[in-house]
């Protein structure tokens, strides 16, 4: 890889890390994260969105507090909202193979955000589920953890490739 493409890498994961710190609090947290995400995706090929977002969970791991509320740390991985977390590495990772995916050669590429966001409603809803241990309904979790979020949400992502289509990193 070349010097450029690890500094838009550390960019784009130092981008992700100052937007999550915008914080409307909740039981799930409304930030800006999911807008710096799907910048990231616009700006950056899949695989270096898929090393930025890795790098931006690294960072909070070891302690920077570069996740929701200035936190950090495994506890807050595979905390209730760690899901969200997982599901954005794991969304850059499946935009990564489904654009070099031949069974997928004719998907409008535009459908493509949209699929990374069900797959970080999926994982982190699962996730969120299984960690109050039943304490919700599965249709309670969706009620809290994605029917608030889904117009932000869209919004967010319109905004964040629109931007990225005028921006060069």
């Amino acid at each position: 890889m070349k010097t450029a493409d690890l500094t838009r890498i550390a960019l784009m994961a130092a981008f992700i890390s100052i937007c999550s710190l915008v914080v409307i609090p909740g039981l799930v947290p409304f930030t800006l994260q999911t807008f710096a995400v799907f910048f990231t995706f616009g700006v950056l090929n899949s695989k270096q969105s898929t090393y930025a977002i890795g790098l931006y969970l690294l960072l909070g791991l070891v302690g920077l507090p570069v996740f929701s509320g200035f936190t950090s740390g495994i506890g807050q991985l595979l905390g209730p909202t760690g899901g969200y977390l997982w599901g954005f590495l794991a969304a850059a990772y499946a935009l990564h193979w489904l654009k070099k995916s031949k069974a997928l050669a004719g998907l409008n590429k535009r459908v493509l955000p949209y699929l990374a966001l069900a797959i970080c409603y999926a994982l982190g809803s699962s996730w969120f589920y299984l960690q109050q241990g039943g304490k919700f309904g599965f249709g309670k979790v969706i009620m809290l953890t994605i029917l608030p979020f889904i117009i932000p949400d869209l919004i967010k992502i319109e905004l964040a490739l629109n931007l990225s289509k005028r921006v060069k990193v």
